[in-house]
């Protein structure tokens, strides 16, 4: 009998000994007890989103928000149909706790801004559904530190380890692209369409990022209301990014613009923005590849990377697709006549 009551007395331990569990502290200092293995990731808006299907696509529970068709070309196969699980962070946020509840997450993640309503959120969201939920550092400068606490928090191994590498050998060059130049790289960025009909932001993308800028010494000039091609000129930009091919098209067509350099010369470009924009849109690592991008075209003086190459391992370490030679020219066509 005693044999039968210890028997049972582990058989009953077994089942409430919690899971082993790690105390990982995150960007804003919080001390939060993770499940020491994690299957079910929750991304609280679309930075974490891309950081989580960097490196383990099959733990991501859905998408922050809908994809596109044409997003989902370039996502991999068995990931591009996850289901959109909505977002907790920003102005767009969509769900709350008890949305999270009915997801069973192991673990929410959160990627961006380290500003103090984050921690607030995360607390909050914590308290009420019992689900830990981590702050993690999203600036250009910190992504090889994100990919080594994705690493800890994932168990992503040797994928995490490697991009983290691969993520501070592009930040090197890029600093290095930086220090090498001889004045800021001059961008005009035109976001509306000119004349009486353009009278609001075309859809696409709303800005560049900031930290885009910085990282490259870049400065630049936006077209908030619509800047007439003479003010344009005087200016005189490097080049000229559009938020989208129709805004792109209606400038080399029209003969004032011809007066700013960078449009005679056909220095147009609208930023690619599949499956995610590469200079910012959502600010998550996706912008790596645009940095690469954009410093090709502000300083073309500078020693340069085979790009068509670099853009196709991006393409298969970031994103896990291999890109077919169509996908490649739509994204990388000077015109961007498709985008």
């Amino acid at each position: 009998m005693r044999r039968l009551l210890l028997a049972a007395f582990l058989l009953l331990g077994s089942w409430v000994v919690p899971a082993a569990a790690l105390e990982f502290t995150d960007s804003l200092g919080r001390t939060v007890t993770v499940p020491d293995t994690v299957e079910h990731v929750l991304a609280a808006g679309p930075p974490a989103a891309v950081a989580i299907y960097t490196v383990a696509p099959e733990k991501l529970l859905g998408w922050a928000k809908p994809l596109t068709p044409e997003q989902q070309a370039f996502i991999a196969a068995p990931f591009r149909d996850r289901p959109v699980t909505g977002r907790l962070t920003g102005k767009e946020a969509s769900i709350g706790a008890a949305e999270v509840k009915k997801l069973h997450p192991d673990l929410i993640i959160d990627v961006g801004d380290l500003a103090p309503q984050y921690a607030a959120l995360a607390d909050k969201i914590q308290r009420e559904t019992g689900i830990p939920y981590v702050v993690l550092d999203g600036s250009i400068e910190n992504m090889p530190q994100l990919f080594n606490q994705l690493t800890k928090l994932l168990g992503s191994g040797a994928l995490s380890e490697l991009l983290a590498v691969q993520t501070a050998a592009t930040l090197g060059h890029i600093a290095g692209t930086k220090a090498s130049a001889t004045r800021p790289g001059r961008i005009y960025y035109a976001q509306r369409l000119q004349g009486p009909e353009g009278g609001s932001a075309m859809p696409g993308m709303r800005d560049l990022d900031p930290q885009v800028l910085e990282a490259l010494g870049a400065v630049v000039m936006v077209d908030h209301h619509a800047i007439p091609p003479a003010q344009a000129a005087d200016w005189n930009p490097d080049i000229v990014l559009a938020a989208n091919a129709e805004i792109a098209q209606q400038l080399r067509a029209d003969p004032k613009w011809q007066q700013v350099p960078a449009v005679a010369a056909g220095k147009i470009y609208v930023v690619p923005s599949l499956p995610f924009g590469w200079l910012g849109s959502p600010p998550g690592v996706n912008r790596l590849l645009g940095l690469e991008w954009l410093s090709a075209l502000l300083y073309p003086s500078l020693p340069k990377l085979d790009f068509a190459a670099e853009t196709s391992a991006f393409y298969r370490s970031y994103y896990h697709v291999d890109l077919t030679d169509a996908q490649l020219r739509r994204l990388l066509e000077p015109q961007q006549g498709s985008q």
